[in-house]
């Protein structure tokens, strides 16, 4: 079972999905209910509203709460705690629940296996294409009557995985000096996966826009596996492998803007996100010629700055009072990260030397579907 701070933000979020769920409604006329006290009804001066009286619907549009408002028994049948001192009610809790389909960029281009002939195009590690890759993408927010509002939310995208085939006989790249091993049927395999979880505290700066600050922790863990056949003896098998682990963790600011709601059912929302955080990354080296290990590096970097820039489209459609039908556009964009492939520049086997390769970039995009769920 992988035990991570992305995965710890997923088991908070599902811990307060539980407490939302498991909370009872409060009682009409229990302690903290908003109260119709000695209130004088607009358009008639005359009659005076008497503590726990509901003024008749059909002279206004619904009881009068004081400071100029009206409830909308439409939105809010159970007024919150405190609802009616610091605005108009709503949910006491948010969740939503997709499924995210998204595609990464290649890496950037290093040689992996060059042909002994002319005519044969090198296999390079930008020619690794990923198909589109899914996950679950989780959220939850804690909605506070005054305003502001904390939310957990928690993502990964794990099945990015390219290949490449080069037949033939080719010299298989091990290091930056152009060290390489003659091979015949060369073949690599490079996967990646994506781990995001996420702690925000989101205040509502107007009617339409909403600031967050939190925290934030990503892990991008990435494999490249190139072999092929020993071209001295056919019943072995050379193989070079290279691992990196990227563990980030820092703060963030976003913003939440609504763009489009005209009090019907369909409301679009534009977000964006950026961050700066401390990247510890791993590298692991291995290199086995014959099938017999012979080299092998790892190295640990925690002084990297890496950068995390979010953006997307956010549309919901409600279907009843209590969920709605919801549909998202996704871009991410990381950079200062370890990546697998590029790190096969970063080692020297004649000098015996290894270090890490941090200043690789991805960019990721596509969208996903779901629901979600207010109360």
């Amino acid at each position: 079972m992988r035990v991570s701070l992305p995965t710890t933000i997923l088991a908070l979020a599902i811990a307060l999905a539980w407490l939302g769920w498991s909370a009872k409604p409060t009682e009409a006329g229990a302690p903290g209910m908003a109260q119709i006290t000695d209130k004088v009804a607009p358009g008639n001066q005359s009659e005076v509203i008497a503590p726990g009286q509901i003024l008749n619907q059909g002279e206004s549009q619904g009881p009068y709460l004081g400071q100029g408002s009206f409830l909308d028994q439409g939105q809010c049948q159970e007024p919150m705690d405190g609802c009616a001192g610091c605005g108009p009610c709503g949910p006491r809790w948010t969740f939503t629940a997709e499924t995210i389909a998204l595609e990464r960029t290649t890496t950037r281009s290093v040689p992996l296996f060059v042909p002994t002939v002319v005519d044969p195009k090198p296999l390079d590690a930008n020619e690794l294409n990923f198909p589109v890759a899914y996950g679950p993408k989780v959220s939850a927010i804690r909605h506070d009557v005054c305003g502001c509002d904390v939310e957990v939310a928690y993502f990964q995208v794990d099945g990015f995985t390219g290949v490449g085939l080069l037949p033939g006989t080719s010299r298989m790249v091990t290091d930056m000096a152009g060290t390489s091993l003659l091979v015949n049927d060369g073949t690599t395999r490079y996967t990646s996966a994506l781990y995001n979880g996420e702690l925000n505290l989101r205040r509502q700066a107007n009617e339409w826009l909403t600031l967050l600050a939190g925290f934030r922790a990503i892990e991008l863990d990435e494999r490249y596996h190139g072999m092929g056949t020993d071209a001295g003896n056919p019943t072995l098998t050379d193989f070079l492998s290279t691992n990196t682990f990227n563990h980030l963790y820092g703060g963030q600011i976003g913003a939440d803007a609504e763009v489009f709601n005209l009090g019907g059912p369909l409301q679009i929302n534009v977000l964006c996100k950026a961050g700066v955080f401390g990247n510890a990354a791993q590298q692991n080296y291995q290199l086995a010629p014959s099938g017999i290990p012979l080299d092998s590096f790892a190295t640990r970097s925690c002084s990297q700055t890496s950068f995390l820039g979010d953006a997307g489209v956010v549309a919901t459609y409600a279907l009843t009072k209590h969920l709605a039908f919801r549909a998202s556009l996704d871009t991410l964009w990381l950079t200062g990260v370890a990546l697998a492939p590029e790190q096969i520049s970063s080692v020297n086997l004649r000098r015996r030397t290894d270090v890490i390769n941090t200043s690789g970039g991805v960019f990721y995009y596509g969208g996903g579907v779901g629901m979600e769920c207010r109360f």
